[in-house]
C-alpha cells in the first residue's frame, strides 16, 4: 500500500456493531484535532470517511455535541466540520474522488473531465458496451470481474488482463468513457488513488493532518488506498472484523486492517466489547496503552454505560493508580459519571451493591482467567468466584 511518509501516529480501533468504535472514533479525532494547530491558510484540520453516504449525517451530528461540526441547513450543502478557522469535512471516500477529479491537475493525469455518468448515462453506456460482440451473460461476468479489478486497484499490476475478451471489453470501456470525457462512478475512486499517486502537489491539496475511517472493511482497497494517501500526520480506522452489515459499496476489502498495519507499523490496536447496552459496567485500566484506553472508555462509558467504575486488571511492575491516573483524563468532562476503585473484588462488589433490579453489569478485562497478576506475584483471582460469593452472602442475609 502506497502511504503518507509523513504519518506520525496510526491507530486500528476494532469492534462489533454497536461496540462504541464509531464513538471511540469520534473522540479520537476530537482529541487530535483539538491537539493540533489551526492555520487559516493551511489543510482543513481533518477528513473523516464513512463508508456509506447514509451514515454521514449522523456522524456529523454527532460531532458537533463534540463542538467539532455543524450541518448545513442546505442538504445540497457539503457535511463540513469546523475546528477553530479551518473547515474539516465528513464524507465518503466516492464525493472526496469526484472533488479530486475535479481538479485540473487531475483531469490532465486521467485524460477526462471530472464529471460522473449519471445512472441514465450508465444505463446508456452499457447499451454501447454490447457492440463489442461478446454474449450478454459473458459481457456480464467480465464486467462485473473488471469494475472488481478497479475498485482492488488491480489494474496497478501488469498481469491483471490475462485474455483478449478482458482487454477488448475494458479498451471498450475506455473508449466510450474518453468519447464521453466523463467517468463511470465505480471508477471514480481508482482514478483519485492514480491521480493523487502521481501529482505530488494534487496530494498536497487535498491532503489533511489527521484522516478518520469508520467501517473500514466495508471499504474497496481503492477506498481505504484513498484515506491512507490523504494522511499527512496521523490516521484512525475503525471496523469489524466479524459478521457486518451490507455494504454500500459493492467490492469491500476485508484484508484492509492486515494492509494497514503492515503500512503504518507499529500500529496502535485496540478491540472494544462485544455489544452490550450496559447499565453497570467496570473497566480495566490496561497498562500497555493507557492513554488510548483512556479515550475509548469515555467514548463507550458515554455510549453503553449509565454508570462505569475504574479498576485494576493485571498492573504488573507498574503502580494501579498511577495506571488510573492515566485513564482519568480520558473521562474527564464525560457525561457519565464514574468512581474509582483500584481493588478488582471491591470495584465488582461496589457494582453489585448499586446496582438496581434488571440491570446488567459487565465485568470487562479478564474474561476466562482466573488470576490477577501484581509485581512478580500471579494471585487467585477469578471473578465468577467473586460474584458468586457475593450473591450467597446476600441470599442468606435475605
Amino acid at each position: 500500500m502506497v502511504t503518507s511518509s509523513t504519518v506520525t501516529e496510526a491507530l486500528c480501533i476494532i469492534g462489533e456493531p454497536r461496540s462504541g468504535k464509531t464513538a471511540a472514533l469520534i473522540e479520537r479525532a476530537a482529541a487530535w484535532v483539538q491537539a493540533g494547530p489551526s492555520a487559516p491558510d493551511g489543510p482543513s484540520p481533518f477528513l473523516f470517511f464513512c463508508a456509506s453516504p447514509v451514515t454521514v449525517e449522523a456522524v456529523a451530528e454527532r460531532l458537533s455535541q463534540r463542538e467539532l461540526a455543524r450541518t448545513p441547513a442546505d442538504p445540497t450543502t457539503p457535511l463540513s466540520c469546523q475546528h477553530g478557522k479551518g473547515a474539516g469535512m465528513v464524507t465518503t471516500p466516492f464525493h472526496y474522488a469526484c472533488r479530486v477529479l475535479a481538479d485540473p491537475a487531475a483531469q490532465r493525469v486521467t485524460g477526462r473531465a471530472g464529471r460522473v455518468l449519471s445512472r441514465t448515462e450508465e444505463a446508456v453506456f452499457y447499451e454501447d458496451l454490447k457492440t463489442c460482440g461478446l454474449k450478454r451473460r459473458r459481457l456480464r461476468e467480465l464486467w462485473a470481474f473488471l469494475q472488481c479489478g478497479l475498485a482492488n486497484l488491480d489494474d496497478g499490476d501488469p498481469a491483471w488482463i490475462q485474455t483478449t475478451e478482458e482487454r477488448a471489453v475494458l479498451d471498450r470501456a475506455r473508449d466510450i468513457l474518453v468519447f464521453d470525457n466523463a467517468i463511470l462512478p465505480g471508477e471514480a475512486v481508482n482514478l483519485a488513488v492514480r491521480a493523487l499517486e502521481a501529482e505530488p502537489a494534487l496530494r498536497q491539496r487535498f491532503c489533511a493532518p489527521v484522516v478518520l475511517a469508520d467501517d473500514y472493511l466495508l471499504m474497496s482497497r481503492a477506498s481505504q488506498r484513498l484515506a491512507n494517501l490523504l494522511a499527512t500526520g496521523k490516521i484512525a480506522v475503525a471496523g469489524s472484523e466479524g459478521a457486518a452489515p451490507a455494504a454500500f459499496e459493492p467490492y469491500p476489502c476485508t484484508a484492509g486492517f492486515t494492509e494497514f498495519e503492515a503500512a503504518h507499523a507499529p500500529v496502535q490496536r485496540v478491540t472494544l466489547e462485544a455489544p452490550f447496552r450496559a447499565v453497570k459496567r467496570t473497566w480495566e485500566a490496561a497498562p500497555d496503552l493507557p492513554g488510548e484506553m483512556g479515550l475509548i472508555v469515555r467514548a463507550i462509558a458515554e455510549e453503553l454505560a449509565d454508570v462505569a467504575v475504574v479498576t485494576s486488571d493485571n498492573p504488573r511492575t507498574e503502580d494501579p493508580d498511577f495506571i488510573i491516573s492515566e485513564i482519568l483524563p480520558g473521562l474527564e468532562g464525560a457525561d457519565t459519571p464514574y468512581v474509582v476503585e483500584p481493588d478488582r473484588v471491591r470495584a465488582i462488589r461496589w457494582a453489585m451493591d448499586h446496582a438496581q433490579p434488571k440491570d446488567v453489569i459487565i465485568l470487562a478485562g479478564k474474561g476466562h482467567e482466573t488470576y490477577q497478576i501484581v509485581g512478580h506475584e500471579k494471585r487467585h483471582l477469578d471473578e465468577r468466584e467473586v460474584v458468586a460469593d457475593y450473591i450467597a452472602e446476600h441470599t442468606e442475609r435475605a
